[in-house]
């Protein structure tokens, strides 16, 4: 096998087919790097927030998986918007996986979960105000609501619970578990449950719920969606499960709310599959019951859906080779930006390929680029045909067309920022890639 190999390195490029495509041109050859700063890999689950003079973020560190004691990166990291210098990183304490995604910010107070299996609230500088032990990993940003005048944050685990607390406190209001749940709960050996979890993946509540008065009574409920399929609604003052909508095991992560304000609906995307594994994909709407009440065949070509969505008048997500508008009443349009490069396969044929990244990721607004007010940034994970980067794509909302394609310094799976990021009155794009580094890109138009 190592002769054939060897034989194989002199033979002629032409032999293999058609060659790679060239990478496209670095982001920083079209817009300036106002700076970078080295805070580790941001995730798709990641947020920022913005306050008068920083940004705030929480990192997994230099890997997503710590598999040894510690990761010095992970943790939150608190970066002056102006120069990029950390001015804070904490959290993340020599032992345990530290790694953090989601924040949210509430009466000066930071609140987030960890992959150690707990949830904090801390000052802005750091200080531990109190510190909860939970029952498995967190990776969505918490959530606030207010019910009868009682604020509670509300977080859940990849286990299966979710969780409502005293912001004050920390104080356990309500606990909803998933039928199955097998996490800890208080009063449970910690000890081993510390090690049973180092050995497992569990992936129950992974992203932020939609929070919607499901049963029409003046209380803010949640609904969350699950990596196995399954839509949980669960009352916000009780905790308790207000109906549970089975998807099937062919959905995607994204979840978005429909409807208007009096009649509220959640779409999801799913597939079903023949007796020869041939897929469908479809665009299902359910009302606040929970029960389905639209059910759309999308094209064979709309596959590899964002995880994230724009809402301006319409709701916008991406999926690999096009751009969902989904309207009020959960109908939809198909706009293709299909990226296609010939490549060959395993077997030596010659294939036309789809270069673009599963899971793009659709930036938080619209922004002008070359005359066109109503452009977005979209993120290609990674570039297919050169896999080590990846690239961003410029796209215009109002003649549906790519206006250009820049690589990244790496693959990234952050949600691609539009904002005045340093405060000089002009809007900069930020970004994370699997580098470490995180990005601010001088986009030189005025919000």
């Amino acid at each position: 096998m190592r002769l054939a190999l060897v034989a194989l390195s002199f033979l002629p490029l032409s032999f293999f087919g058609p060659g790679k495509p060239d990478k496209y041109p670095p982001i920083e050859d079209h817009f300036d790097l106002h700076w970078s700063t080295q805070m580790g890999s941001a995730s798709f689950r990641s947020n920022v927030i913005v306050t008068n003079s920083s940004l705030i973020i929480g990192s997994n560190g230099t890997d997503f998986m710590d598999y040894y004691i510690s990761d010095k990166k992970s943790g939150v990291y608190t970066i002056n918007r102006k120069s990029g210098a950390i001015m804070h990183h904490f959290a993340n304490e020599p032992l345990g996986d530290m790694d953090v995604t989601g924040l949210l910010l509430y009466n000066n107070r930071l609140y987030f979960g960890n992959d150690n299996e707990e949830f904090l609230c801390t000052s802005l500088d750091g200080k531990i105000i109190w510190r909860n032990p939970a029952s498995g990993d967190m990776e969505h940003e918490p959530v606030l609501i207010n019910n009868a005048g009682v604020p509670q944050i509300v977080y859940a685990t990849e286990t299966g619970e979710v969780k409502a607390v005293d912001p004050a406190t920390g104080k356990a209001f309500w606990s909803y578990y998933v039928p199955e749940f097998d996490g800890w709960k208080q009063g449970d050996n910690r000890a081993l449950f510390k090690v049973k979890s180092y050995f497992s993946n569990t992936y129950a509540f992974f992203t932020k719920p939609i929070v919607i008065d499901v049963s029409k009574d003046g209380v803010l409920d949640l609904v969350y969606h699950t990596y196995d399929g399954r839509l949980f609604a669960i009352n916000g003052a009780s905790g308790k499960k207000l109906w549970i909508h089975d998807g099937g095991n062919g959905t995607e992560l994204a979840l978005v709310q429909t409807g208007t304000k009096a009649n509220p609906t959640i779409s999801f995307f799913a597939k079903t599959f023949d007796e020869k594994y041939n897929s469908t994909s479809h665009l299902v709407t359910i009302n606040s019951e929970g029960k389905q009440i639209v059910k759309i065949d999308l094209p064979g070509s709309t596959f590899g859906m964002g995880v994230n969505s724009l809402s301006l008048d319409n709701l916008f997500i991406v999926a690999r080779d096009s751009l969902l508008e989904i309207d009020s009443k959960g109908s939809y349009k198909a706009y293709s930006r299909s990226n296609l490069y010939e490549d060959v396969d395993y077997f030596g044929k010659n294939v036309i390929e789809e270069r673009n990244g599963y899971e793009s990721l659709i930036s938080n607004r619209a922004f002008s680029y070359k005359g066109d007010n109503n452009c977005v940034v979209i993120l290609n994970q990674h570039d297919f045909a050169n896999y080590e980067n990846g690239f961003v794509e410029i796209y215009s909302l109002t003649n549906h067309k790519v206006m250009g394609r820049f690589g990244l310094p790496k693959p990234s799976e952050f949600p691609p920022m539009i904002a005045d990021i340093n405060k000089d009155g002009y809007l900069d794009l930020l970004i994370n890639c699997y580098d470490g580094y995180l990005y601010c890109y001088d986009l030189k138009v005025k919000p």
